[in-house]
């Protein structure tokens, strides 16, 4: 009797902890940079208002994105060895627009960036909105989900 009352409450135990043992994924901060300085080469035809790109290579960027000319400031050289690139960019629009990547965080094998897009006063030309950050390679990741003002809108499997 004193076996079978053991053996109950070993099995409560187990069945308890087992039900309890959730598993718990680390959220890592990824060190994100946006880069000034770039535009888009090519006004992509856009099903949404934002196209999200996942670069590694050097010709596929050189082929979508230049660098401006300013007078005032340069833009940053890309290593595509060490970093990868996150690219948004918009429709042409007469409404000044302004993408900017705020943070990343790695959840298991998930990239989530997030970005908001704030609008402003009419524009006498149309520009083409976009916006260019790094993140270091080396993560292992199989999904890279983008959220505009904190709601998830395009994931990219790797």
């Amino acid at each position: 009797m004193k076996n079978l009352l053991v053996i109950f409450i070993v099995s409560c135990f187990l069945i308890t902890a087992c039900k309890s043992s959730k598993k718990v994924v680390a959220t890592s901060p990824v060190d994100l940079i946006q880069l000034n300085n770039y535009y888009p080469k090519v006004e992509l035809p856009l099903a949404d208002a934002f196209s999200h790109f996942v670069i590694s290579d050097s010709t596929v960027f050189s082929n979508q994105f230049a660098v401006s000319k300013t007078m005032t400031d340069t833009a940053a050289s890309l290593n595509f060895t060490t970093k990868i690139i996150l690219a948004i960019q918009g429709k042409p629009t007469t409404q000044k627009t302004i993408i900017l990547f705020n943070n990343a965080e790695l959840i298991g094998k998930e990239l989530n960036v997030y970005y908001t897009v704030t609008t402003a006063e009419t524009l006498s030309s149309p520009m083409t909105p976009a916006a260019i950050a790094t993140i270091p390679k080396g993560y292992t990741i199989d999904n890279v989900n983008f959220y505009r003002n904190k709601v998830k809108v395009f994931t990219i499997p790797l």
